[in-house]
């Protein structure tokens, strides 16, 4: 019997060699397929863009909030690699001069469902940090709340929808740089729409803010539109 087993084993082991599989490359080919799954899972897709005009930003009454209101913009979104400008820094303060905006930034990046985070407090904001860094090539985001929370307290962008084209918002960095941004445009998107402008541009530094918009949805805890303001390196 044990000499019949050792005659099997010798057999299998010549017919295995024949045909080049070893028990090493066979490891080898279970951790690429491991891999390849991991790579499929974390590709990102768009959904359709929803865009409407910027006419109805001015004489908009707040509207009171809950605390902490999701601030996503898109599930997801394809990210252009930054470029470097020089040294740059990550950012630490972010102004408005016009509507007397000077605050610290926080770090932030996506939630698990996919969308850019918020800010924790009324008062900062955020720098999304899968993006471009303030005055590198590419599109940095920078967002924060508006509305009234529900202990009263007032939101660092709600004048945001005064900003006209033409106004300047200023960011500093962890190096002392103060560089400035001059707004290009605005728009307003719906809460879930997929927006590959904000996103996707490298050829110079623009820096995009973005913040909650329109009519409160208690149900959802947030906004159902996005005020975005686009803004390029001066």
């Amino acid at each position: 019997m044990v000499g019949y087993l050792i005659v099997k084993k010798l057999c299998l082991a010549l017919v295995m060699l024949a045909l080049g599989v070893t028990e090493e490359s066979n490891s080898i080919l279970d951790m690429s397929t491991e891999s390849a799954l991991v790579t499929q899972e974390s590709q990102i897709v768009f959904a359709p863009l929803v865009k409407e005009s910027i006419a109805p930003l001015v004489n908009k009454k707040p509207v009171i909030v809950q605390k902490k209101p999701s601030m996503a913009v898109a599930q997801a979104a394809t990210i252009a690699p930054a470029a470097p400008i020089g040294t740059v820094g990550k950012p630490i303060r972010f102004t408005i001069p016009k509507i007397k905006v000077d605050t610290k930034v926080e770090y932030i990046g996506l939630t698990p469902a996919g969308a850019i985070g918020a800010p924790e407090s009324a008062y900062t904001v955020s720098w999304f940090t899968q993006g471009a860094r303030p005055g590198e090539k590419g599109s940095a985001i920078i967002s924060g709340h508006s509305g009234i929370w529900k202990d009263g307290t007032h939101s660092i962008f709600d004048n945001l929808k005064t900003l006209i084209v033409g106004d300047i918002v200023k960011v500093r960095d962890d190096a002392g740089v103060e560089r400035s941004f001059r707004i290009k445009k605005m728009a307003i998107y719906d809460k879930d729409a997929s927006v590959p402008e904000l996103f996707q541009k490298s050829d110079r530094a623009y820096v995009n803010i973005i913040t909650c918009y329109g009519t409160w949805l208690p149900s959802q805890k947030t906004y159902d539109r996005r005020l975005i303001v686009y803004t390029e390196l001066i």
